[in-house]
């Protein structure tokens, strides 16, 4: 019987191999000083899939697709045979169906453990898995514990170990389509201490150039306290014989451990990696192995001298404190345990993507330097090719729209980054409004006169370190020549690093990737708000003293007139919207492909703006693609929204409202800002402005119908791009806020009766999420066809829309935007009701049913109902919307669907996998497979996690953590905590800024909210050198605020009553 529950803080599942197949991952950190490797494991024999370094062509054990991997791990991954009397038996065979074995599987942040209780042979064995941690290569550890539970002495043969090991050299195209001619190439040398030592005896390209091989993938394990390793098979034959099904060890049952050594080859086939041991067994024994890549055979010999069971049993450790201290910023503790995992857990699995923040000192301003991210990729979502930087300070590439999300609440954990992560993404906004979507790490540069200081840190003047620092680096691939060239240094690396840092500028690194999604912008203002939640007493320095640079990409946006083409079914469309490479753009703006490049003016200055101008230029940019009715923004670059599996909606003319509820919110924001000052605005901006003023106020006095409008906007917006295409004039204009405010008001006017204009058409009153049209009259262009693909080029003289069937999105995003908390609760009950709840798994799904929809609309309508993006519970939205419940004062509807939407409160039977682990998607009942109704796919790497961390935030601080009053910081928590919330000392507790520990006391065990509430009564600051200080009321002033926000108070008691 199959068994989910969590204790000692990891989650357990018994007899794993029962229950529904998942995949996940060991997180890949290794620590500032380590070199991480990828690891991913299933709920299948002993549950490593495939690990290897950096990407799927450096693979020790070989990357496949999660249905695959379940089908295939048993037998080609981690395997143990014991022969005892005379028989071999197998740990954690699934054809072993005996009741009386006993087999788990526990879960924890940073290790994966299986155990397996054998009564019939009277043995227990226990596998655990870290990452090799702090180190300088990389590789995973395997500790292995035998326990013998009679009470006799046992004479054993153990065979333990990896049943295919791919050498270094074998790309992931060879183990997939080449294998039978890669052996070939395939060597095993064997260290001084006989570690086998796997590699390729040469470069397999079929070049006239070939090289040596060096490097190597080895495997070495080491019993309880012995120094010398165990021997290893390396010869699969002598393993499993003939069998090439590999379901049984043939060779193992004929002949003893002694022999299989005396037979080995390697030559011309695949090689295993079984340590091998004959002996007693009286209580326990211990075998730790470690497999990883080493650069030389003499780097491994070199290495192997630390070698043994303690230094598994250490790394064990490491790998353990490693997974929890990264996690210390975010901890709480509740009445539910499980809850309190969970959200360690998502604020692990957020950093995954987002990356953590160091801050060091720079020699211009402090560099937040991110660690431990990459693009998310993994045996379910095969699709991406993942990258984790082999490297010291090891960092990766991203999606700005996965990045954004992920580092929106790093400034409340570690606050100096909010600044820089703000900047970040909004400098890389266009005049246009759009970005680029790749995000690469951060990269250093040094002045000439400040690498001669830096050189003077090193013995012997290394050429290779000079090299680095003359171009732009990063701290990893310096310290990876420091270790790879055996570079004497004078200082401890992690002095090394901030002295480097000292002399340091930071770069911000992107590429323009292909097309632009519709939705990246909105999620700047989460950003802005955020930072202002924490430093509100600079917003006047963030808006007009902060300059901000303007991303340029190689590509260009097409006119109406050549892209809106018709197809060769006679319909009207808009297809190829972009020219990818605009190479007069290139050329005469001196653009770098694939790199980072800054809008400059034509007489080639770097343009900045300070961050007021650059919020105006995006609002500009959105509000003239308002769609042809006025309710959606248009998706015009080839891109759909956050939903990319409505890839097809650009194609018919399609628009997503979400986007116009977050320019509302947009311009709500900067309508706050109402001072007596005057900002510099680029007269491209400022003459786009004017004539934007001018259709609008035509519009109002009902001069212009909707087309009119729209076109004639088109037509301003048309000519705004051809101007800054090769660059902007560098003139400006100065414009007085006071005077935009009477435009801005206008423009919220229109927005919001366009997104009331929506939410008319549909049949409940919920605001539709997508808008797509249809052309009603149109005319052939005579002789013009659009310059990518051909097609003839149409003009259209007039548009139908309509909006799709219901999305949550839309309503996800509008709890945030509307303020009238009745029209609120209306709309929650009406999606309670609507196809978008489903009552049998209660929860939230995407969409109402797209099956009368076509297939132009996306892949999402090509899906199996219930299943990816369509009509699944698509656990990012899903959250979205229960973070805008809690977010718009629905406090008992946020409370009462978490019960069966948040994950630690569902039932793991029914998800299928740790409930401390979020999917990206979990079936819903209208999938065809009632098997899969509750359960949850593709783990992990999603922003459900930034999500969750709102909800944390709000419920424990509150909406607004410090305000300015007066010319006054002000200390203000104001949790958002039912009464099950408490535990059973009437207390919830979480750690502030990731620096303080704050405990609320509610004696009354009430609720923070609602009519018979609880409120903050009293504070009492905790200092580190012991001083105590008590504040009555429901705030903290003045200097005391700043000493929390410094980190000064360590500790604070707040009192409810």
């Amino acid at each position: 019987m199959v068994n989910y529950y969590f204790e000692n803080d990891l989650f357990v599942i018994e007899n794993y191999d029962k229950a529904k197949p998942f995949a996940s991952f060991l997180p890949s950190i290794a620590g500032l000083y380590g070199i991480p490797a990828w690891v991913y494991y299933v709920n299948r024999g002993q549950v490593i899939a495939g690990f290897g370094i950096e990407n799927k062509d450096n693979p020790i054990m070989d990357f496949t697709p999660a249905n695959m991997a379940y089908r295939r791990t048993e037998l080609v991954g981690f395997r143990t045979f014991v022969k005892v009397n005379n028989e071999v038996v197998e740990f954690f065979s699934s054809i072993n169906r005996s009741k009386n074995i006993l087999k788990k599987m526990s879960i924890g942040r940073n290790i994966v453990s299986i155990s397996e209780t054998n009564n019939d042979i009277g043995l227990e064995i226990k596998v655990d898995y870290v990452n090799i941690t702090n180190r300088p290569y990389p590789g995973i550890i395997r500790h292995v514990t035998l326990r013998n539970l009679t009470n006799q002495v046992l004479k054993i043969e153990l065979l333990d170990g990896l049943t295919n090991i791919w050498p270094y050299g074998t790309n992931d195209f060879t183990t997939k389509n080449m294998s039978n001619l890669g052996v070939a190439w395939f060597d095993v040398l064997l260290s001084k201490d006989g570690i086998p030592f796997y590699k390729n005896r040469s470069t397999t390209a079929d070049t006239a150039s070939v090289g040596t091989v060096d490097m190597g993938h080895f495997y070495a394990s080491y019993i309880n306290y012995e120094t010398k390793p165990l021997p290893v098979i390396y010869d699969f034959e002598q393993v499993f014989a003939q069998n090439t099904s590999l379901t049984l060890a043939e060779g193992f049952m004929d002949k003893s451990i002694d022999e299989m050594l005396e037979k080995q080859t390697y030559v011309n086939k695949f090689s295993c990696a079984y340590s091998a041991y004959s002996g007693e067994l009286k209580d326990e024994l211990t075998i730790g192995s470690i497999i990883g890549r080493m650069s030389s055979i003499n780097h491994l010999d070199e290495e192997a001298k630390f070698f043994n069971v303690e230094f598994v049993k250490n790394q064990l450790k490491q790998a353990i404190e490693l997974g929890e201290s990264i996690t210390n910023d975010c901890v709480s503790k509740t009445n539910n345990k499980m809850f309190d995992a969970y959200i360690r857990q998502c604020f692990m699995d957020n950093l995954l993507r987002g990356g953590y923040p160091l801050i060091f000192k720079g020699k211009e301003k402090n560099i937040v330097y991110h660690v431990y991210s990459r693009v998310h990729g993994d045996m379910e979502r095969e699709y991406n090719y993942f990258i984790v930087e082999p490297s010291y300070f090891s960092q990766g590439n991203g999606n700005y729209r996965d990045v954004n999300q992920n580092r929106r609440n790093d400034v409340y954990f570690v606050k100096e980054s909010g600044l820089f992560n703000l900047k970040q993404f909004m400098e890389l906004i266009q005049m246009d409004g759009h970005n680029p979507l790749g995000i690469h790490g951060s990269k250093l540069k040094v002045n000439v006169k400040d690498v001669e200081k830096i050189m003077d840190f090193f013995e012997g003047n290394p050429s290779i370190i000079r090299k680095i620092l003359s171009d732009e680096f990063t701290p990893g691939q310096l310290l990876t020549a420091i270790n790879d060239y055996q570079i004497e240094c004078k200082l401890p690396l992690n002095e090394l690093i901030e002295r480097v840092m000292g002399y340091s500028t930071q770069e911000i690194q992107a590429v323009y990737g292909h097309g632009f999604w519709s939705d990246h912008w909105t999620y700047n203002l989460d950003l802005i708000e955020n930072y202002l939640n924490i430093y509100p007493d600079k917003k006047e320095e963030l808006l007009f003293e902060e300059q901000f640079r303007y991303y340029v990409s190689p590509a260009s946006i097409l006119p109406r007139k050549d892209k809106y083409v018709l197809n060769k079914e006679g319909n009207v469309r808009q297809y190829d919207a972009i020219i990818q490479d605009d190479k007069e753009k290139i050329e005469k703006c001196g653009l770098i492909r694939n790199k980072t490049n800054w809008q400059k003016t034509r007489e080639k200055e770097l343009y900045t703006s300070s961050l007021y101008v650059k919020l105006l230029s995006l609002i500009v940019n959105k509000f003239t693609i308002l769609d042809q009715y006025g309710i959606g923004v248009m998706m015009n670059a080839d891109k759909p929204g956050w939903n990319d599996a409505m890839n097809g909606l650009p194609g018919i003319f399609g628009s997503g409202v979400s986007e116009t509820i977050e320019l509302k919110r947009l311009l709500d924001f900067i309508l706050t800002v109402d001072l007596d000052k005057e900002v510099n605005v680029y007269e491209e901006l400022f003459d786009l402005i004017k004539k934007v003023e001018k259709l609008l106020d035509k519009f109002n006095k009902n001069e212009l119908d909707d087309f009119e409008y729209w076109s004639q906007v088109q037509d301003v917006r048309e000519l705004y791009l051809e101007r800054i295409r090769l660059g902007n004039s560098g003139k400006e204009k100065a414009v007085k806020l006071r005077d935009l405010i009477p435009l801005l008001q206008a423009m919220n006017k229109k927005v919001e009766e366009g997104i009331e204009k929506g939410i008319g058409m549909t049949k409940d009153g919920i605001v539709p999420t997508y808008m797509v049209y249809e052309a009603t009259s149109y005319e052939v262009i005579k002789d013009k066809y659009h310059p990518i693909n051909g097609l003839p080029n149409v003009k259209v003289n007039g548009f139908k829309g309509r909006p799709l069937p219901l999305f949550l999105e839309a309503p996800a995003r509008y709890l945030k935007m509307c303020k009238d908390k009745n029209k609120l609760k209306r709309m929650y009950e009406k999606i309670r009701q609507s196809q978008m709840f489903d009552k049998k798994i209660k929860m939230y799904i995407t969409s109402e049913s797209l099956e009368n929809e076509t297939l132009e609309i996306g892949r999402a309508r090509a899906f199996t109902a219930g299943w990816l993006e369509r009509e699944s519970c698509f656990m990012h939205m899903e959250y979205k919307y229960l973070l805008g419940l809690i977010k718009s004062g629905l406090y008992d509807e946020y409370y009462h669907d978490i019960k069966t939407c948040l994950l630690p409160f569902t039932d793991p039977k029914i998800y299928g996998r740790s409930t401390l682990e979020n999917s990206s998607f979990i079936a819903s009942s209208v999938n065809p497979n009632p098997e899969n109704h509750g359960r949850g796919f593709v783990a992990r790497l999603t922003g459900t996690t930034s999500e969750t961390l709102s909800m944390w935030i709000l419920m424990m601080m509150g909406k607004k953590v410090f305000d300015y009053q007066n010319g006054e910081l002000v200390f203000n928590l104001k949790p958002i905590l039912n009464s099950e919330t408490f535990d059973e000392n009437n207390q919830v507790s979480f750690r502030l800024l990731g620096q303080c520990d704050v405990t609320y006391h509610n004696e009354k065990k009430l609720a923070t909210y609602g009519e018979n509430k609880v409120k903050v009564v009293k504070y009492i600051l905790h200092y580190e050198d012991l001083k105590q200080v008590e504040v009555n009321g429901d705030q903290v002033k003045g200097d005391l605020a700043y000493d929390i926000r410094e980190g000064l108070v360590n500790k604070i008691d707040v009192y409810l009553d």
